[in-house]
């Protein structure tokens, strides 16, 4: 198994969380954020976007300390057979440990854009997604010179969390970003708890 399909092989196990998650907040998030803002509630809308934004926190990252964890054990019981064998699954699992780094940064950013679509506007998401397609393309050769194809999932990560960072302060400077009462303490009990689940597994 080369590093093309060890990619391919550990994307499609990145992709499941991020279309279970990631994409159903951000179906349910859009009508819902539009719905307040059009009735005139800023507030409920800001509201709506952070129990998004905990939400997802709470489904995503047990996902990615599963992946960070276990990523071989994962690769090896639902691809083994033919020629994928142990020494594949450990390069896949490797891989796949590189795209989890970079798992809740996409699932936030689908939670995140519906802030900026819910106010028609469209193009400071558009243009936060091509830096961060320059980020990605600006890193990938390097690590993958330094990390092969580990370095190519990694550089994916990394320009999704530039992503985030582009969305959260964009939505910040908007005065749109107003996160509800007790929600870092929270976030860090839900960080808390998938850590224990990853030190149990």
């Amino acid at each position: 198994v080369g590093g093309k399909t060890g990619i391919n092989f550990a994307d499609r196990i990145n992709q499941l969380p991020l279309g279970l998650i990631g994409m159903a907040a951000s179906v349910v998030l859009l009508p819902e954020i539009t719905r307040s803002l059009r009735g005139g509630d800023e507030a409920a809308a800001k509201r709506s976007l952070s129990q998004g934004l905990e939400l997802s926190l709470f489904l995503c990252l047990p996902a990615t300390v599963a992946m960070l964890v276990i990523p071989r054990e994962i690769m090896y019981a639902i691809f083994e057979g033919g020629k994928f064998a142990g020494d594949a699954a450990i390069e896949a699992g490797w891989i796949l440990a590189a795209f989890a780094t970079g798992t809740p940064a996409y699932i936030l950013a689908k939670v995140l854009q519906p802030g900026y679509f819910a106010r028609e506007d469209t193009k400071t998401p558009m243009r936060f997604t091509i830096a961060t397609a320059v980020v990605n393309m600006l890193l990938v050769y390097p690590l993958f010179l330094w990390l092969g194809p580990v370095g190519c999932a990694l550089a994916t990560s990394v320009a999704g969390w530039v992503n985030v960072l582009l969305l959260w302060f964009g939505l910040r400077g908007a005065g749109f970003m107003g996160l509800s009462p007790g929600f870092t303490g929270r976030a860090l009990r839900l960080l808390l708890a998938a850590t224990v689940m990853g030190l149990l597994v």
